[in-house]
């Protein structure tokens, strides 16, 4: 005979059988959100592995995910959740328009900042910035190249300031803010020894001074007054 399928309150579900098909559920079924979805099981585990609404979240729970790749579990651990791209040019795209984009470690699945505590944004006035400890900037990187630091910058080996346009002279420049000293330090090594401890000051009053640092405190060894 034949029967009558209301899309609106029906489903259909195939729960064994065939070739390729497992498990997959299509309707309405869900009445507390009213939406279409398919629904993909695993039987023997007794729950969803993957769901595909309409309309809510969508969402897989059974392994990793690829695009471009049907192997992305073979990626290591720290990197095979999200797998794309078969090994050819590739790139992941954040269409956010003029507004802020965000590429986030999460340390908590929660509405709050511990799921942006670290990571990379980019906004409409073309500033890239790198985050951590609960989204807090620590980086600048403005549409000019301009690079902003929020914190100390530390190398372990050899650090370089490089102007790579030949016909200009490169140029460090430590600028204080209104009414503070401007001051370099420069330390050979970690040590209790002080004597291979040197600081730059120009002051705000117009002298450069070169301090070392002996018993704990620095000492002025030579001042030079602007006039």
């Amino acid at each position: 005979g034949t029967n009558t399928f209301n899309k609106a309150t029906d489903f259909v579900s195939a729960a064994s059988g065939g070739t390729f098909l497992r498990y997959i559920t299509v309707g309405q079924s869900d009445t507390s959100n009213g939406e279409g979805r398919i629904d993909f099981a695993n039987e023997a585990a007794a729950g969803l592995n993957a769901r595909i609404r309409a309309n809510g979240d969508s969402y897989f729970n059974g392994g990793s995910v690829g695009i471009g790749t049907a192997n992305p579990s073979s990626s290591h651990a720290k990197a095979n959740k999200l797998v794309v791209g078969s090994g050819s040019a590739c790139g992941i795209g954040l269409w956010a328009g003029a507004n802020e984009g965000w590429y986030a470690f999460s340390r908590d699945n929660a509405n709050n900042t511990d799921a942006y505590d670290g990571g990379m944004s980019y906004d409409g006035s073309r500033n890239l910035k790198f985050h951590t400890n609960a989204g807090a900037t620590r980086l600048t990187i403005d549409g000019s190249g301009n690079a902003t630091f929020a914190g100390n910058m530390e190398c372990n080996g050899v650090f370089q300031i490089k102007n790579l346009d030949s016909s200009e002279v490169g140029e460090v420049s430590i600028k204080a803010g209104s009414g503070a000293n401007a001051i370099l330090i420069m330390e050979s090594d970690n040590s209790a020894n002080n004597d291979d401890t040197w600081k730059f000051q120009a002051t705000n009053g117009g002298t450069f001074s070169l301090y070392t640092l002996g018993s704990g405190s620095w000492v002025s060894i030579l001042d030079i007054a602007h006039t």
